[in-house]
């Protein structure tokens, strides 16, 4: 796109802001007439007995990470998997998980903008996220042995090349 080296301005339309990509792609896929493929059903840290139902158990050693706050360039992944986390795991209403993320943002380096937040909270509402175990950031905060909800089966932990390697062996 103009003025990036290579291309031109062909008129004086700006661009599109699209705040929504994935609203304005169902919409479109809607008004088609095309019925989307049913997702499959996902659940939180692979456990299919807990799907569905409100969480009141402990907190996960990977989601405690994310109590701590992050540095800029990771801020917004680690806040929508906690606000995922309390919005669609948890059942927590909105308005409490935004004033838990309002609070935890301070932690971050720097705080995320007022505006941002909110986005990223509604997103979470809204959005239906579920993270698990084979989750890269999750993964990296994985304590196996003090998670009170670790899936049994070790295997759905290993990535494919992982599980590989662990055969060669």
């Amino acid at each position: 796109m103009a003025p990036s080296q290579g291309y031109k301005r062909l008129n004086d339309n700006m661009p599109t802001v699209i705040s929504n990509l994935e609203e304005l792609l169902l919409k479109a896929i809607f008004n088609s007439g095309i019925k989307p493929n049913e997702r499959p059903v996902d659940s939180w840290f692979e456990r299919r007995d807990l799907a569905g139902k409100r969480f009141a158990g402990k907190t996960p050693p990977c989601i405690d990470a994310l109590y701590r706050g992050a540095k800029e360039g990771e801020r917004n992944e680690h806040a929508i998997r906690l606000a995922s986390f309390l919005a669609n795991f948890r059942q927590i209403r909105a308005d409490r998980v935004f004033e838990t993320m309002r609070k935890l943002n301070k932690l971050n380096d720097p705080p995320l903008g007022e505006d941002e937040l909110q986005s990223l909270v509604k997103s979470a509402m809204n959005g239906g996220y579920v993270y698990g175990c084979t989750d890269p950031l999750l993964k990296k905060n994985c304590l196996r042995d003090e998670c009170p909800i670790a899936p049994a089966n070790i295997a759905k932990m290993l990535s494919n090349e992982e599980t590989e390697r662990a055969e060669t062996c």
